[in-house]
């Protein structure tokens, strides 16, 4: 008769160790899925609220707010500027936001008048004086009018049972995650049929509330035309710099035959070189090589893509309310 051996104490050990091994480096893969999927499902999302952003635009073709007959308008001189563009020349970048113009600094981008003018869209309220372009008023804040086209609302809210939830008996409750706006400018001031867009997608800042952080904070910038990197100093120790934010290049310019009174270029940060210091200064890796010479810039919280369209939309068009 044939004695089997049994399996000692140790070799269970040991393979209870390599299991245990296995185990955690399976383990490491879960939020690893996670963190991806939820990038996924952002990019998902926003690539859907560009589409729609370009739909709304090709539709209404209507990036005209200050036409000829206010010589220019805002493009031109817009109120609190320095200095008019040149009719040859870019004009001022006007950013086209109706959720931010209920905000805490409506007169402009960073609170700073004169450099980016922040307006509502005729979209939302049509309005015999095209120069301005005020969100309409509404008596119930959760319901404003036209809002609608400016957030993405194919995500439905469900229940914990996965039912969709019902905001009244005929409509779904739907999120407002994702929002955007456009910054315009005409490549030639005196120019009005032709127009530069560009998409700025949102994901989370508020909808409906007014008064609210604009989530923008203006520092000073140093950075030189051609370059990759940029000094911030001046940041607010409650601010915090992260890779994928976008920065807004609103320096003044003297150059306004080619760059026009204002930069307005968007830039995301690749890297931090240099970590924060104590005196609020750091230094970063943008992607791609700088534009033009860089003094002040607007870190662009809750900003996730920015999608520059080009010139597709050729203005003047007959509207209803003409």
């Amino acid at each position: 008769m044939n004695r089997r051996h049994g399996i000692t104490m140790t070799e269970v050990l040991v393979t209870l160790f390599v299991l245990a091994i296995g185990l955690l480096a399976l383990f490491t893969l879960f939020p690893l899925a996670a963190l991806n999927m939820q990038q996924a499902l952002q990019d998902d999302r926003v690539a859907y609220a560009a589409g729609n952003a370009s739909a709304l635009a090709d539709m209404y073709d209507d990036f005209r707010p200050f036409s000829d007959q206010y010589a220019g308008g805002w493009f031109k001189n817009p109120p609190g500027s320095s200095s008019p563009a040149l009719d040859d020349g870019p004009s001022y970048p006007i950013y086209i936001d109706p959720i931010g113009y209920k905000s805490a600094a409506p007169s402009g981008i960073g609170g700073q008048a004169g450099l980016v003018p922040r307006l509502g869209s005729s979209w939302m309220n049509p309005n015999t004086d095209q120069r301005l372009y005020p969100p309409a008023a509404t008596s119930n804040p959760t319901t404003p009018y036209g809002l609608q086209q400016f957030l993405l609302q194919d995500d439905i809210n469900f229940d914990a049972n996965g039912v969709p939830v019902k905001k009244s008996s005929t409509t779904l409750q739907r999120s407002a995650h994702y929002s955007w706006a456009y910054m315009i400018r005409r490549p030639r001031t005196a120019e009005p049929s032709v127009v530069e867009v560009t998409v700025v997608i949102y994901n989370g800042r508020p909808v409906y509330s007014s008064g609210f952080d604009a989530g923008e904070t203006l520092v000073t910038a140093t950075g030189s035309k051609g370059g990759s990197l940029l000094n911030l100093s001046g940041l607010p120790s409650n601010v915090s710099i992260r890779r994928g934010m976008w920065l807004l290049d609103i320096s003044s310019n003297t150059d306004l035959l080619n760059y026009g009174p204002v930069n307005g270029f968007f830039y995301r940060i690749r890297g931090i070189a240099v970590p924060p210091t104590g005196d609020g200064s750091v230094a970063l890796e943008i992607d791609g090589p700088l534009k033009a010479d860089v003094q002040q810039v607007v870190i662009m919280d809750n900003v996730v893509e920015v999608f520059n369209k080009g010139t597709g939309w050729q203005v003047p068009r007959y509207r209803y309310d003409e």
